[in-house]
């Protein structure tokens, strides 16, 4: 079992705790929610994770490896993959080129062979663009196969995302308000989809201000306080916890209509 693991991890940026003796774990095969208003920490956690910021204190491991100081692209490559609350999108680039993308740490061709598209690119590329049309059917983008990413809607690019992100075969996936915008019937094809790549053993974990879906998809549900951990504990915990009705009771507010 894979296992992503925070120890009393902090991140200051100059005079301010962004996030402060944080710890927690998230294993294969379950969904892990962060909640909290806006400036809880949450995106934050997400970029000391991946790397894009670094910790000030405190470790973060994935499974035996310390990837605490190691930067964006070696925490991919152990298995770590990302998306974004902004878009993160090659417009210039087709929808089944934006997966295809996503493979390209698994591909062994030189700088020469790019160059020059001797047999062995060529062999992957065709390999990759038959992954990538099965990562679109999988995520409900069968129809848009053809499509420039100009021309889908917004929540079609949202899972164009996450394929791209799945194209990298990723151990641990993290997603950053993966609903946020979008309409009920796409809120519940990107429910389906993360209980599906769960299923498959990917460890996820996601921020999202969705209490609807938050209570559905998650096993534990991780409460931030000003960057400092409030509570974590199942959904139904969580809904009850009396510190999270007091420090919160916008957030306690859409807990209960989620029931």
């Amino acid at each position: 079992m894979n296992t992503l693991t925070l120890s009393d991890v902090s991140c200051h940026f100059g005079g301010v705790a962004a996030v402060s003796g944080l710890s927690f774990s998230v294993a294969s095969g379950e969904v892990l929610s962060l909640i909290g208003p806006n400036g809880a920490g949450k995106t934050t956690v997400l970029n000391l994770i991946s790397g894009f910021n670094q910790a000030s204190s405190g470790t973060i491991r994935m499974g035996n490896a310390d990837i605490t100081s190691l930067p964006v692209h070696a925490r991919a490559a152990l298995g770590l993959q990302r998306t974004f609350q902004n878009l993160q999108i090659f417009f210039n680039m087709s929808a089944l080129e934006n997966v295809m993308v996503g493979f390209h740490q698994h591909q062994d061709t030189g700088v020469l062979s790019s160059l020059f598209g001797l047999q062995k690119i060529r062999a992957q590329n065709r390999v990759a663009e038959e992954r990538a049309h099965a990562l679109m059917e999988q995520v409900g983008l069968r129809s848009w196969l053809a499509s420039d990413t100009a021309s889908m809607p917004y929540g079609a690019l949202k899972r164009l995302e996450i394929a791209r992100a799945l194209a990298a075969a990723p151990k641990f996936l993290l997603l950053d308000e993966p609903a946020a915008g979008l309409n009920p019937s796409e809120t519940a094809a990107i429910d389906e989809l993360i209980r599906s790549i769960a299923a498959s053993g990917v460890a996820v974990m996601l921020v999202e201000h969705d209490m609807k879906l938050v209570m559905n998809i998650s096993q534990r549900i991780l409460v931030l306080n000003y960057g400092k951990q409030l509570a974590t504990g199942t959904p139904a915990e969580i809904r009850a916890n009396p510190r999270v009705i007091e420090a919160y009771l916008g957030v306690a507010s859409a807990l209960r209509e989620a029931a």
